[in-house]
């Protein structure tokens, strides 16, 4: 008789080396091991062989299904990775390491650009990968995803990704996703939020754009309008910004009129001016020809009527958009409106008159000629100024004027202006521009009672030499002349402060 020694029992080995196999083995362990073992020699289809076997005898083995996921994604399958993992996800959506796999996957999603070719190879693998997986299984998994993540934001994030890829699904699940961030906000940051926050970034730049272009969808009225003040908030404060932010939003004021679109055909408003496709140029002009076209029919609504609230919502972002363009221009320029004796060229006269408040051509007119440097509101080579300062004063002069034509609106409009100012800050911009408006259309006592305002509120040294000029200049139209000498004083005298 021969007697051997026993040598130990080998163990299952990982895929860095070749695999042992021995009678301690498992089936499905021994069917991985010879997969594994195929693999590592470079035979890739007696690997997969080993693997359909596995999977075949036993379909309800996690592991032995995940491991064929591992190797056909290792491999670079894109079809066949996809077929697996659909299959784990019907069979298995709950398994640890799945749901691992699958927050990669919406990771990738979520971070992907238009340009595929560019990604790194493991990422656009996914993406390819998941285009592959039915649109049934793409949406399950997209909202079991948005089900288990670990945070508001995180899910809001997914719930975005399936409402791009399909929306179909916008009309149900886009009001609940509005809903759900501003819910978090208020949970997050208080009620007092101020407007910059990540949620509000969210909800005004990435959710509401999506949800509200959906000419399905019919939101609370209550909701869509509390979302558009959240908006103005939004877009007030990141043009009036002081400090940088994390992110950057490109074209602010069409994003809202973006939304006030959204709003306004979700409440049925009609005529409504179409916002471009291709450019960032916003169509201020027609919303002026309409608001004034609503103002003649619905002026004497009430405010909560239909017509009342179409009136004042898009009155006030028109309001909202002019001042505060007019205000960023007039810096750009560094001007300031004063009343002048100031020389126009006729059509095509060969002399030159001086008048001082100079009115339009139209006799009913009674506004003052408006100039700036080479340009006028009666440049006969154009029906518009050429100068983009007055072009931007006339567009808000028009909007004021719609304001002040109703005691309502003007209510409604300070009432607006005081709540932004609480979370955006200081609004000075409103003050400024109205003393301008005043002076403009011959409010000369109420724009004196302003500007003295404005020289009482001394916390702004840059203020000083503006409100001296401004005070100087009413006063003069008002005859005191005396008295506006002495502002020109001052004003030259606050001069040297403006740079400090």
């Amino acid at each position: 008789m021969v007697v051997l020694a026993a040598t130990p029992a080998p163990t299952m080995s990982d895929h860095s080396g070749p695999a042992q196999f021995s009678s301690s083995c498992t089936d499905q362990e021994y069917l991985v091991l010879r997969a594994r073992e195929a693999l590592a020699r470079g035979d890739k289809w007696e690997a997969k062989t080993w693997m359909l076997t596995a999977r075949a005898i036993f379909p309800d083995n996690f592991s032995i299904q995940f491991e064929a996921y591992t190797s056909e994604k290792e491999g670079g399958n894109i079809k066949e990775s996809a077929k697996c993992l659909q299959s784990l996800f019907d069979k298995f959506p709950e398994e640890g390491k799945l749901v691992k796999e699958i927050e990669v996957i919406m990771e990738v999603l979520r971070n992907v650009t238009a340009d595929q070719e560019v990604m790194e190879n493991d990422k656009k693998f996914y993406v390819d990968m998941f285009e592959e997986i039915t649109e049934t299984g793409q949406k399950r998994m997209i909202i079991c995803a948005a089900e288990s993540a670990k945070d508001t934001l995180e899910h809001c994030k997914l719930m975005l990704i399936l409402m791009k890829k399909f929306p179909s699904e916008i009309v149900t699940y886009g009001e609940k996703l509005i809903e759900t961030i501003n819910s978090v906000e208020k949970h997050e940051l208080g009620a007092s939020a101020l407007p910059l926050n990540q949620f509000r970034k969210m909800l005004v730049v990435d959710i509401l754009p999506i949800v509200l272009a959906d000419e399905k969808l019919k939101i609370n009225s209550k909701l869509l309008l509390k979302n558009l003040f959240k908006t103005q908030e939004f877009v007030l404060a990141y043009v009036n910004k002081t400090t940088s932010v994390s992110y950057e939003v490109k074209q602010p004021w069409l994003l809202l009129y973006q939304v006030l679109a959204g709003v306004g055909h979700s409440l049925g408003w009609s005529g409504l001016p179409p916002l471009p496709t291709n450019t960032s140029v916003i169509p201020v002009e027609e919303y002026l020809a309409h608001l004034a076209g609503l103002a003649r029919v619905g002026i004497t609504a009430p405010p909560d009527s239909a017509q009342g609230i179409q009136l004042y919502h898009t009155l006030a972002c028109v309001v909202l958009h002019t001042v505060s363009q007019y205000t960023l221009v007039s810096r750009e320029h560094s001007t300031v409106m004063v009343e002048a004796w100031v020389t126009h060229d006729t059509h095509g006269a060969d002399r030159e008159k001086s008048k001082r408040r100079k009115t339009q051509d139209d006799p009913s007119s009674s506004l003052p000629v408006l100039s700036h440097m080479n340009s006028s509101t009666i440049d006969p080579s154009t029906s518009m100024p050429t100068s983009s300062l007055l072009s931007t004063f006339q567009q808000v002069v028009s909007a004021w004027s719609l304001v002040t034509s109703s005691s309502s609106l003007e209510s409604q409009l300070e009432g607006l202006v005081k709540q932004l100012s609480q979370s955006v800050g200081k609004l000075d911009m409103f003050t400024t521009f109205q003393i301008d408006y005043k002076l403009h259309t011959g409010q000369l006592r109420e724009c004196l009672q302003d500007v003295r305002g404005v020289v009482a509120d001394n916390s702004n040294k840059a203020n000083t030499a503006w409100a001296a000029l401004k005070l100087a200049t009413v006063q003069y139209c008002l005859g005191d002349q005396r008295s506006a000498a002495q502002s020109v004083v001052d004003c030259v005298g606050a001069l040297d402060t403006v740079g400090e």
